[in-house]
């Protein structure tokens, strides 16, 4: 067992006054000399927002005029405009062609206005919409002078994803502060001031040759890596683990931090399999899936002690620039054979038959205790698949790992069986109600061997005919596209019993 370690337009005649620009610090706080011909006066920004609240458009004011009167920013927002009756169209026309840059404040109100159609603040859907107009005239153009600003308690989940921010750079600010470092960051853009000067170039170096050293037996051995890499050995907190195949990318390559997962066995006694979650930092961020992890481990920690139905936490390890969330295989007596979950087990439909159906059935409402212990607590799994589900035995099921339950529920966030609240089509909040959905989805897949639908799945009774009725009833109630008629898992896991 391993041990625990560790928005668009020109800066407008405006009221604010404007200071000497502040000098730009090194990341050891020592001044950096501006490039030769660098203009005293700030560029032209303007700070694009959505009214999420007036506790938001008050932070964005906070911003906007730590920009001009600390740092000497030509900024301007909405909110210092002349008084007097304008045409919005033409105004916020004017404000995108003549800004040098444009600060898009992110905020899940922005998000829902640049990525989609959906009606909202008139200021606010003109803006977008010339937003997504840009984007599609100069793709790169745009990127460049279209900058997301995450600002303190906002999320890099909250910038719309027509700005790449995972891709790109965004900028995250921890404090409304000319010393915060990414404000720094943010200042060297607006300037087009680099952190260090490009030194001359030297003359050619003459290139020597050198022959090939010879084979020596005290040569070390390789590193061993840390990242999850399908078959390769891995070392964590000196322990050894063989990764095996099918690690799993939940959000993808992109982004500031990366999450893999994947089975692995350690190497040595006692040759314990394990799961392992583990979040790569690529740059400096907010580190929002850094603190997932840990917030897990403590989650499953406390839900183990009195489920059986979820794994044990072993160890929390920082390793470089990764954090490592390392859980026990749920098993019973004996060590698995292998890793085995729902998903190898899938039937064909013409497999099933009312014992195995009824069965696979009361197996499943196994899992309502730990799932209901989640909830409890205010967390939702949203990540309930065949995979994500270990088989035990033929009886018996367990969770793989508490899915998602610790990151921040968005629409779009990665499902096999999506919720039509986790769409960036549904408008429903996320919740338990995900969970029965998922659930749901779930049994239907086990006993019918046909995958439900984003829509309009075919009744149960249809795809499973062998099915208890008041399993076919609560199926295909929890896959009611409105939450509020879904039944919770307990509800379900009762029915499932009959």
């Amino acid at each position: 067992m391993l041990d625990n370690s560790a928005c668009f337009g020109t800066a407008a005649a405006s009221g604010v006054a404007r200071s000497p620009m502040v000098p730009i610090t090194e990341v050891e706080e020592s001044p950096v000399v501006p490039n030769p011909g660098e203009s005293a006066q700030g560029p032209r920004v303007y700070v694009f927002r959505a009214r999420d609240s007036e506790a938001h458009i008050a932070q964005v004011i906070k911003f906007a005029t730590m920009l001009r009167e600390g740092a000497g920013i030509d900024a301007d927002l909405p909110e210092w405009s002349p008084p007097q009756r304008s045409d919005q169209v033409i105004d916020a026309i004017a404000w995108s062609d003549e800004a040098d840059f444009i600060l898009v404040i992110a905020s899940p109100e922005m998000k829902r206005l640049m990525d989609s159609m959906h009606p909202g603040d008139p200021e606010g859907v003109i803006g977008a919409a010339l937003a997504r107009d840009s984007l599609a005239e100069n793709l790169p153009r745009t990127l460049k002078k279209m900058l997301p600003v995450v600002l303190p308690g906002r999320a890099i989940t909250d910038i719309p994803r027509m700005l790449a921010g995972y891709s790109r750079r965004p900028y995250v600010i921890s404090h409304i502060d000319t010393e915060d470092p990414r404000v720094q960051d943010l200042l060297r853009v607006l300037r087009n001031s680099p952190l260090h000067a490009k030194p001359s170039q030297g003359p050619p170096h003459p290139i020597t040759q050198e022959s090939n050293p010879p084979h020596s037996a005290d040569t070390p051995p390789p590193v061993l890596n840390v990242i999850l890499c399908a078959g390769e050995t891995i070392l964590l907190n000196d322990q050894r683990l063989l990764v095996h195949n099918g690690v799993e990318l939940p959000g993808g390559e992109g982004g500031p931090e990366v999450l893999r997962q994947a089975p692995a066995m350690l190497i040595g006694e006692p040759h314990e399999w394990v799961w392992l979650k583990q979040v790569e930092q690529k740059v400096q961020c907010s580190g929002e899936l850094f603190a997932s992890l840990a917030a897990e481990y403590e989650l499953t920690e406390e839900i183990s002690r009195d489920q059986e139905a979820v794994p044990r936490p072993l160890a929390l390890l920082d390793e470089d620039r990764t954090r490592t969330l390392v859980l026990s295989w749920p098993r019973r007596d004996e060590p698995p054979k292998r890793f085995a979950t729902l998903a190898d087990y899938t039937p064909y439909p013409d497999e099933l038959d009312s014992i195995v159906v009824r069965r696979t059935l009361a197996a499943l409402a196994g899992l309502a205790d730990p799932l209901t212990a989640l909830h409890r607590r205010g967390h939702s799994h949203r990540e309930l698949a065949p995979q994500s589900i270990v088989r035990i035995d033929d009886e018996n099921l367990a969770l793989r790992d508490l899915g998602a339950s610790t990151r921040t529920p968005v629409p779009g966030e990665h499902a096999t069986y999506p919720a039509p609240e986790q769409t960036f089509r549904g408008r429903g909040r996320i919740g338990p109600w995900t969970d029965a959905y998922q659930l749901a989805a779930v049994a239907y897949h086990q006993i019918s061997g046909h995958r439900p639908r984003d829509s309009a799945s075919l009744p149960v009774r249809q795809v499973c005919p062998v099915a208890p009725e008041a399993a076919c009833t609560a199926i295909d109630a929890a896959l009611d596209p409105v939450p509020a008629r879904r039944p919770t898992v307990a509800d379900l896991a009762s029915a499932f019993r009959k």
